[in-house]
């Protein structure tokens, strides 16, 4: 009778240890399955890029000698960058970059190496115009659009971020053009006065508007 009491408890401790094993098994991958569940992923998908691409920066430099005196223009200069896709290796990526848990995708969108030439129009007082011409090279670069909940950002060539609508950045095929108007930029520099009643006036002034067209078509392979 001892004998097969003490049997009988040395199966069930059996069956209670590989009770206990296959429990703890089965948490430690529950907690692998949900690290997986939160972890950043990144997808990458292959286009093809064709097009043109023209950056405008247009310089006016005016002088005054006084708050009440007239605007004198100085010099106006026109830069104009004619470019096209090298065709050395037109082929970029458009890398995704999934967050789940801040519930964030970051896009970056590859732009591949440029060339053409640059046209310069300067007008220095009433002189004449002169024009210059150069050769022009873009290296690859890329650009940044963020989804944050249901919005798309676009990091635009000030470093702001700027909603953008109606664009796909993983479509069968994307329009560049649709960025262009994101990345125009105006400053101002030079030399500020004020007179007493605080109205502002400029000895020297500089103003710098560069105008970008990207007329680029993604193709994705």
């Amino acid at each position: 009778m001892k004998k097969i009491i003490l049997a009988v408890a040395s199966v069930l401790a059996l069956g209670m240890l590989v009770s206990c094993k296959q429990e703890i098994s089965g948490n430690l991958t529950v907690t692998d399955f949900q690290y997986d569940a939160y972890k950043e992923t990144t997808e990458t998908y292959y286009y093809k890029v064709t097009g043109t691409a023209k950056n405008v920066v247009a310089a006016t430099n005016t002088t005054k000698t006084s708050a009440t005196a007239s605007e004198v223009t100085a010099y106006t200069q026109t830069s104009t960058t004619d470019l096209n896709v090298n065709s050395a290796n037109p082929v970029v990526t458009v890398n995704v970059t999934k967050n789940p848990t801040t519930n964030v995708t970051t896009y970056t969108i590859g732009v591949p190496a440029l060339e053409g030439k640059t046209t310069t129009v300067t007008k220095i007082g009433t002189a004449d115009a002169t024009n210059s011409y150069s050769s022009a090279t873009v290296a690859a670069t890329s650009k940044t659009i963020t989804k944050i909940g249901s919005t798309f950002y676009y990091t635009n060539a000030a470093g702001e971020k700027v909603v953008i609508e109606g664009f796909d950045p993983t479509a069968a095929t994307l329009d560049l053009s649709k960025l262009s108007e994101k990345d125009k930029t105006t400053s101002t520099t030079g030399t500020r006065n004020y007179t007493t009643d605080g109205t502002e006036w400029w000895t020297s002034k500089l103003v710098t508007t560069t105008t970008p067209t990207y007329s680029l078509t993604y193709t994705k392979l």
